[in-house]
């Protein structure tokens, strides 16, 4: 099943956490989790073998009346549902950063912000010229309505209401760095073996987010086992952690500014292509951890990617193999219902 919510996030992201023994006079709550974790997380849609896209999260959005909800929030999800929700195309596209609207081939560049107002306008101009996919990149990319607009101002910058994704940004970088590792090294797999870490299939051949940062936390052994002139890839790799420890936490470290100029020169040297991961690393983050004065882990995505496996331990006690069963929706609301309650 695919899931899709929306996080209102606290602006506190030091909230103490009990973890003294319960009493039973405490009360169905009495385990206090974090506020921002997937115990405390809510299902308030939920969909079953349906495809990620434009029209599919529309109808959920619409359905859910998130655009009604009273106050401002901030949509925590990986890169390729906030091009959707922003109406614009994929990271294929000739403008593929939510974020600004720099072109693919300058992507060591940053464009103009965008804003609300920018992508609804971008729209309609889009849509006035007769909505022909092959003359979208005139338009930044922008093919549809933004689905996010809400309780928000229309001048408000996509930065203030999409974070950069805290979990899924440290994968893109590893695995770019490390494919071209691989071809100047192609024994560089051994890194890997050292490291008990292996490529996910299911990722398209890429590493997890916590192959990634158990990558990073290895990087002596890349050290010890690379030769000298890929010396070069491991430092940036060092780089990008330094990078990583500094503001993907909760805190920013007061050097995160110099950690990210750092990497950016480094990766540079490399000579490999700018993807919009790496993009949004030496522009987007510096731009919204400045923004907050926080790290990016107060608004990660980590809540709602852990709750496929938290739901299906859920689900396991509901379950009917076929949709097509008569009580396949009773079943699935009811183990909404129990799952929801446990978080309360």
């Amino acid at each position: 099943a695919e899931y899709m919510g929306s996080v209102i996030v606290p602006e506190d992201c030091s909230e103490p956490v009990s973890i003294s023994r319960s009493k039973y006079e405490d009360g169905i709550s009495a385990k206090n989790f974090k506020s921002s974790g997937v115990k405390k997380l809510f299902i308030l849609g939920i969909v079953p073998n349906v495809q990620e896209n434009y029209e599919n999260l529309l109808s959920l959005w619409v359905k859910l009346r998130l655009n009604m909800f009273g106050r401002k929030f901030t949509v925590a999800t990986d890169l390729k549902v906030c091009n959707l929700l922003l109406g614009i195309m994929s990271h294929g596209s000739s403008h593929p950063c939510c974020w600004c609207n720099i072109n693919h081939n300058s992507l060591h560049e940053k464009g103009e912000q965008r804003t609300l107002k920018s992508l609804i306008d971008s729209f309609w101009e889009y849509f006035d010229a007769g909505r022909q996919r092959c003359m979208a990149k005139e338009y930044d990319n922008v093919v549809n309505m933004p689905i996010i607009q809400g309780n928000n101002n229309i001048l408000t910058p996509v930065l203030h209401i999409v974070p950069p994704p805290e979990l899924h940004l440290p994968i893109g970088p590893v695995n770019t760095i490390y494919c071209a590792l691989q071809k100047k090294w192609p024994e560089c797999d051994q890194w890997l073996k050292e490291c008990h870490v292996e490529r996910e299939a299911f990722h398209g051949g890429s590493f997890s987010g916590n192959s990634s940062r158990h990558l990073l936390k290895n990087l002596d052994k890349l050290e010890s086992l690379a030769p000298k002139d890929t010396i070069n890839f491991v430092d940036t790799l060092r780089s990008f952690n330094n990078v990583v420890t500094s503001c993907y936490g909760n805190h920013i470290d007061p050097k995160y500014k110099t950690y990210i100029a750092d990497f950016k020169c480094r990766y540079m040297q490399l000579g490999i292509s700018v993807t919009p991961k790496i993009h949004a690393v030496f522009y987007h983050i510096e731009e919204f951890c400045s923004l907050k004065n926080k790290g990016l882990g107060c608004w990660s995505e980590q809540a709602s990617e852990s709750v496929h496996h938290d739901f299906s331990l859920v689900w396991e006690n509901f379950k009917v193999k076929s949709l097509d069963h008569p009580d396949y929706g009773k079943r699935l609301a009811f183990a909404v219902q129990t799952y929801n309650s446990r978080h309360l």
